[in-house]
């Protein structure tokens, strides 16, 4: 089961591209986005899209790429 932020070298794409019935992968829900990775399609509704971002917000993998670009350098 999908259970953490998709990594690496994801595609997220509003669904309204997609298939019509594309369903959220952890619900029944009508996915409002389709994250794709590998040429594997993951529906995801808008609360577990949410979800995911605040995930990896929340992550050391985002936490360290920030610290590598130096996002919060002032000029």
């Amino acid at each position: 089961m999908f259970s953490a932020p998709i990594a690496g070298s994801t595609e997220l794409n509003p669904v309204e591209h997609q298939h019509p019935r594309m369903k959220c992968h952890y619900c029944d829900r009508d996915a409002a986005y389709a994250a794709e990775k590998d040429g594997i399609k993951v529906g995801l509704c808008e609360r577990h899209f949410r979800t995911q971002v605040e995930a990896l917000a929340d992550s050391e993998e985002l936490a360290a790429i920030r610290e590598q670009i130096d996002i919060d350098r002032t000029e």
